[in-house]
């Protein structure tokens, strides 16, 4: 999935926390921030991971692209999160 824009428009995490939430249905892709839904796009069929690894926090195609901070309170459902509870969680979190 790539959601998010080539420009760096959308810049996660300066200044403090944020929630990040990525919700992958079966035929939709979508991405919150703070609880607001920014991006989505149609989908089909399940996630798979193509045998290669999960990478939080960087870019395997890359090398040495990672993220400069800190992930905390990180939480993968066996299931999509519904737009309402996303923003349940954020409103928890505050």
């Amino acid at each position: 999935m790539n959601l998010l824009p080539n420009d760096r428009s959308m810049l996660l995490f300066r200044g403090g926390s944020r929630l990040l939430a990525i919700a992958v249905h079966p035929e939709v892709q979508a991405i919150y921030l703070d609880g607001k839904l920014v991006a989505s796009q149609a989908a089909s069929g399940n996630i798979t991971d193509g045998g290669e690894d999960i990478i939080l926090g960087g870019v395997a195609a890359s090398g040495n692209s990672t993220m400069n901070g800190l992930l905390d309170d990180l939480r993968i459902y066996n299931r999509a999160l519904s737009a309402t509870e996303v923003k349940q969680l954020y409103s928890a979190g505050r």
